[in-house]
């Protein structure tokens, strides 16, 4: 059964929480990493968190009024704190780079990072990084998300109590992302969108260097199978024009490239979108989509529990939602 708990300054359990909650976590981006309270709260909490999740964090904000009792608090999440802190590399280095094990790659980097808050599993996760360069100066949420996606895989976090009698432990740990689902449709707890557009362009007439009618001129034709090429084969009533001035293209070939990029954005497509996802995965994990013979993949790029008058909701958003 889920709980929200009242932490202490020292990670010590006080008691439950019956406050009004909002969490919010989720990759760089698209969510805000933090978590806020609302209501007659009592004195000396410093945190909350939900045993076995990623939802908690420590408090660091507070509002209130002497007009009410009613008493605002808000923090990081977990997660939230590792974008408080920055990699760096190394003196002489122009990077920072890493090999090894994943979980003993992120125990190195987290060991001195906030006194060691953060604990890395032990458990081997079975994915080896090789020469991983991050980014200069990212934060460490940045750095670890980026480096264990080039791998297919996640960040995992959690806390809970690892004996009776303690506070809990913010454990992270990398294990490879899944794909949640074989074949969903209509009849599936995920929302789709499918669309068959047919008002695109198939005929893209691209201008080039010069002027009048020394103007360098290609024409591209989408062909029946949805390639393009410089054969037309929608004529007539189905043919659909746009012209496209690349003026400062370099050459023709070039003007070909960009040509065909503009032509597959504006010509007719089917596709298929994953709105929301009614499943439990975890941030990083895949969902997939299937409609009328077209599938999808987007992952899970945001999670949020809301705790308003003692009821729960939790959310996954997806990728682009």
């Amino acid at each position: 059964m889920d709980r929200l708990i009242y932490l202490a300054p020292d990670l010590t359990e006080i008691g439950p929480c019956r406050a009004d909650a909002d969490f919010d976590v989720g990759a760089k981006g698209t969510a805000s990493n933090d978590f806020v309270l609302k209501g007659i709260l009592p004195e000396g909490i410093g945190g909350v968190y939900v045993p076995g999740t990623e939802f908690g964090g420590m408090l660091e904000y507070l509002q209130t009024s002497n007009m009410n009792d009613v008493v605002t608090r808000k923090g990081f999440t977990w997660r939230g704190l590792l974008e408080q802190g920055v990699i760096l590399p190394p003196s002489g280095s122009d990077y920072k780079i890493v090999s090894g094990e994943a979980n003993t790659v992120m125990a190195g980097l987290l060991s001195g990072f906030m006194g060691g808050f953060f604990h890395v599993s032990a458990e081997a996760s079975g994915i080896i990084i090789d020469n991983y360069k991050f980014p200069l100066y990212c934060t460490y949420l940045e750095g670890l998300t980026g480096m264990l996606q080039e791998y297919d895989a996640k960040l995992v976090i959690t806390a809970d109590k690892p004996s009776a009698g303690s506070g809990p432990v913010v454990t992270v740990q990398a294990k490879p992302r899944v794909t949640i689902g074989d074949k969903y449709s209509e009849e599936y707890p995920v929302s789709l969108t499918y669309t068959d557009d047919g008002m695109g362009i198939n005929h893209l007439i691209c201008l080039g260097q010069g002027s009048l009618q020394s103007r360098t001129r290609v024409d591209l034709y989408v062909q029946e199978d949805g390639t393009i090429g410089t054969q037309q084969y929608y004529t007539g009533f189905s043919e659909r024009t746009e012209v496209y001035d690349y003026s400062s293209s370099e050459s023709e070939s070039n003007l070909v490239t960009y040509g065909k990029r503009r032509l597959q954005e504006r010509m007719s497509k089917k596709t298929l979108a994953l709105n929301d996802a009614d499943v439990d995965g975890d941030i990083g994990d895949l969902v997939y989509g299937y409609m009328r013979g077209i599938s999808t993949t987007s992952p899970i790029t945001r999670k949020i529990l809301t705790i308003t008058g003692g009821i729960w909701k939790r959310e996954s958003k997806i990728e682009g939602v």
